[in-house]
């Protein structure tokens, strides 16, 4: 068993550091693993900024450009290379933002009873870019035990005498299937 699990998988250790519950990684011994793993989160939120930071920087062109009217007098060329280099920012970005990873990391985890996508729903403004990669990665089914009893059961009525079956009747008779214990109209069989 130690064998498939002295190590874990790079894409389930990023699911577990985005747990608030489980962020601390206090189960892992390795600090090669969690350096790793930490450096694999600071590359996935790069990523994410820099591509929602050029979705922004197009967005904001593009209505730079709608907003302004082109001057007879100037030439049109003129007018396009204004809007593509003219710098608009007048807020003054000189102070360094607070990496959304360090503030996320440092604060406590959290009990095990609490929901960590409602943690991430209520903390959206605070963590936009993180969230965002949590939601994906946290929404990664933990097993595949559901579908291949789903697939399991669908083999069951697909046989070769049942092989004509409308696709209709199929899911209606594997949901039937799989929700036989909600439904009183099914007696147990002793």
């Amino acid at each position: 068993m130690k064998e498939y699990w002295n190590v874990p998988t790079l894409t389930g250790m990023i699911a577990t550091i985005l747990d608030p519950r489980l962020k601390k990684l206090s189960f892992i011994k390795n600090d090669t693993i969690k350096r790793e793993i930490k450096r694999k989160l600071y590359d996935l939120y790069s990523d994410e900024k820099f591509e929602s930071e050029s979705n922004a920087d197009d967005f904001s062109l593009i209505s730079n450009i709608r907003q302004r009217v082109i001057p007879s007098s100037s030439s049109s060329s003129n007018f396009i290379l204004n809007a593509l280099f003219d710098d608009d920012n007048n807020n003054n970005d000189s102070v360094e933002k607070i990496n959304e990873i360090d503030d996320y990391l440092s604060l406590q985890p959290l009990k095990y009873d609490c929901d960590p996508l409602n943690w991430w729903k209520d903390h959206i403004k605070r963590f936009p870019l993180l969230s965002k990669i949590a939601c994906r990665y946290l929404s990664i089914s933990a097993t595949s035990v559901s579908s291949e009893r789903l697939f399991s059961d669908a083999g069951l009525h697909l046989t070769a005498c049942h092989n004509c079956l409308a696709p209709d009747l199929v899911n209606q008779l594997l949901f039937l299937k799989q929700n036989a214990d909600l439904f009183p109209i099914f007696p147990p069989s002793d």
